[in-house]
């Protein structure tokens, strides 16, 4: 639970939102780990908390290096299941898988 007194929503897609943060992630080795991460909140029942999920996977998928690294993750196909289960939600959080498979089909 957030502590009443912050006004910052916790977001995986704004800690990955930045060169800098897909640098490091990328760079710490974990990459695999934090898919695997995002993966099951792709599929959580919260629409908001898969649809942020999805979004930080199109961060991560947005430069070459992070595309290849989405694109080399043994479990591929449970993260564009993923994607493809948040396309089914309304239109403003359907946006942010759609825009994370684009940038893994650039």
């Amino acid at each position: 639970d957030m502590p009443e007194h912050s006004s910052i929503p916790l977001s995986v897609a704004h800690l990955t939102r930045y060169p800098s943060a897909q640098r490091r992630v990328l760079a710490s080795g974990r990459c695999a780990m934090l898919l695997a991460g995002l993966n099951k909140l792709m599929l959580c029942s919260d629409a908001h908390m898969a649809s942020d999920a999805a979004c930080a996977v199109g961060n991560i998928a947005f430069n070459g290096e992070g595309r290849y690294q989405v694109i080399a993750y043994k479990n591929l196909d449970d993260v564009v299941a993923g994607l493809t289960h948040i396309l089914q939600l309304p239109e403003e959080l359907a946006g942010n898988s759609a825009w994370a498979i684009g940038n893994l089909c650039r």
